[in-house]
């Protein structure tokens, strides 16, 4: 917020506010909607994640258990990342600007995170890192792939099989088999049909030729002239 004063020429002036950072001691919980739990290793590794991930990123807590939250943020939020963790491991509590983390199905929401440095008992070292993170925004660019934690989402139901199942594979006899089997021949009076068994061709030279008689020889054979 800029206010004019005689002062300054150009009349500005700024104007902040403060707020103290949560202990997630201090945490109310249930959460409110917009925002997750997540608990780290001393080396940024998932141990814990809010059920309550999946309805903002997609997410499973088991996609992350494991895994490095620096796996999960957009390629160009990684120096001011960087930044905010290096004043964590000095302060012991930190907060982010806002930041791009990967949807699982493509694209990004925008989050601050508020990361807590948590000691062991005995206060030597560091034992683990509670981050609060606040969803500022929907999923944008859903349809971008920016990493390979990152799984394109299934539109389409696979396709049943167009080749159809034999349930029984067809017997082909081989040569061998042919040769061993023994080939019945049937009789003449099932394989021949009946009309044609019965149907014998007949001379007809009797029902044109008359038969021979003795007049033959003495009157109708007369012997030729020399």
């Amino acid at each position: 917020m800029f206010m004019g004063n005689a002062k300054d020429p150009e009349g500005r002036w700024f104007v902040g506010i403060g707020e103290p950072l949560l202990h997630p001691s201090d945490v109310d919980i249930p959460l409110n909607k917009q925002t997750f739990l997540t608990r780290h290793s001393p080396d940024m590794k998932c141990e814990y994640v809010d059920d309550s991930i999946k309805s903002f990123l997609g997410y499973s807590p088991t996609d992350l258990i494991g895994k490095s939250v620096f796996e999960f943020h957009h390629a160009l939020d990684g120096q001011a990342l960087a930044r905010a963790f290096k004043s964590l491991y000095a302060k012991g509590q930190s907060i982010t600007e806002r930041y791009r983390f990967l949807a699982k199905h493509g694209g990004w929401v925008w989050v601050v995170t508020q990361a807590t440095l948590m000691q062991s008992s005995n206060g030597s070292k560091p034992n683990s890192i509670v981050c609060l993170n606040f969803v500022t925004s929907g999923i944008e660019n859903e349809e971008e792939i920016m990493s390979s934690v990152q799984k394109e989402r299934t539109i389409c139901k696979p396709i049943k099989s167009v080749v159809p199942e034999f349930k029984k594979v067809p017997f082909v006899p081989t040569r061998s088999e042919m040769d061993k089997t023994e080939v019945k021949y049937s009789d003449k009076e099932n394989v021949v049909p009946e009309i044609i068994q019965e149907s014998k061709p007949i001379t007809s030279t009797k029902t044109v030729i008359a038969p021979r008689t003795d007049d033959m020889d003495s009157g109708f054979l007369m012997p030729l002239d020399n």
